[in-house]
């Protein structure tokens, strides 16, 4: 997988930063239960479904706890926004294509949502003014 993952870096233009983050969380059972089980719909096939829940409950017990999630964040130096933009959709392109081979997928992600990756971090707790002075 290592080299999977290398071989995706590598097919990058060498003067792009990247950074590869592995974050490991717990599996909240709440989410779970909400994702996997089937709603009660009150009509006539709710037996099968508490039947198919419980089946899926018992699945996600001895399912792993933890989850792993990675995440490569890439970096870009050019003399304005708009030439960074161009290099950073073209690297976007070749990293979906060369992920798609390891059958991961990419989702690019702004500033904002990459807070949540981080969850000691609240995005209430985080404001910052970056507005001109």
């Amino acid at each position: 997988m290592f080299y999977g993952y290398s071989d995706v870096l590598n097919t990058l233009d060498p003067s792009i930063t990247t950074k590869i983050t592995v974050y490991n969380r717990l599996r909240n059972s709440s989410d779970l239960e909400e994702s996997v089980l089937l709603p009660v719909k009150g009509d006539g096939l709710d037996f099968y479904r508490d039947e198919m829940n419980m089946v899926m409950a018992d699945a996600t017990v001895n399912a792993a706890s933890a989850i792993q999630e990675k995440y490569i964040t890439v970096s870009v130096y050019e003399d304005n926004v708009y030439a960074a933009r161009k290099k950073l959709s073209g690297c976007e392109g070749t990293l979906s294509r060369q992920l798609a081979k390891l059958g991961s997928r990419l989702k690019a992600v702004d500033g904002t949502d990459r807070l949540s990756f981080y969850p000691m971090c609240s995005i209430r707790e985080m404001r910052a003014d970056i507005s001109p002075t």
